[in-house]
Order: structure tokens, then C-alpha cells, then sequence
């Protein structure tokens, strides 16, 4: 069985129509691309924890499980925080299992 970290701005379907606005197009797509990406690790016998970072509402750090993947939120004010949190995630959920294969959206930060 992989391991997958799959950081990225995505959040779970369910909370992205709670609390994020649906104009907005091109989130929208990065939101349904990158959540198919990683409901297919999971169908496919993979461990997969995404690591997600939300600057358009604030939360305390929740976690959700929702499709046979775990998210983790991280609410950042600033891109700084931002970049700094994640990291200190990645590097912690990599403690768990040194098999582990983390993939990044590079347009994380930008949207």
C-alpha cells in the first residue's frame, strides 16, 4: 500500500460548497482536478493525506475524512504563514511512514 501527501488549496466537496464561494471559475476547476487526482490514489489501495491551505475563510485546524482521504486544513492570514505551515505538516505526517510520496500543485498558493 503507497502513501500519498498531496498538498494543494483543495478541501473537502462538501466544505468547499459550505464555505467557499461557487463563482469563482478557475478555483473551481484546480478544486475538481486535483480532488479526482486523489480519489483515484485512494480507489487504487492508497493511503492519501492532503495537506490544504485556505486564505478565504478562517478555521481552527480541522481535519476531515471524506472519500477515502484525509485533509488536513491549515487557516493562514499571510502566503508566509502559509508556505511555513504546510512544511511543518508534510514534515510531520512524514514521521508516520518513511514510504511516502508527497505531491505538490504548484499553483497551491496562488489561488
Amino acid at each position: 500500500m503507497n502513501n500519498i501527501i498531496y498538498v494543494s488549496s483543495t478541501v473537502p466537496e462538501s466544505l468547499y460548497n459550505e464555505k467557499i464561494s461557487i463563482d469563482k471559475k478557475t478555483d473551481q476547476q484546480a478544486q475538481k482536478f486535483n480532488r479526482s487526482v486523489m480519489q483515484g490514489f485512494a480507489q487504487n489501495d492508497c493511503v492519501v493525506k492532503a495537506v490544504s491551505y485556505r486564505k478565504d475563510f478562517f478555521m481552527e485546524k480541522e481535519n476531515f475524512n471524506e472519500q477515502g482521504i484525509e485533509y488536513y486544513i491549515l487557516s493562514c492570514k499571510n502566503i508566509f504563514y502559509a508556505i511555513i505551515s504546510s512544511y511543518k505538516m508534510v514534515k510531520e505526517l512524514l514521521k508516520e511512514n518513511d514510504n511516502t510520496l508527497v505531491f505538490c500543485d504548484v499553483l497551491n498558493i496562488s489561488v
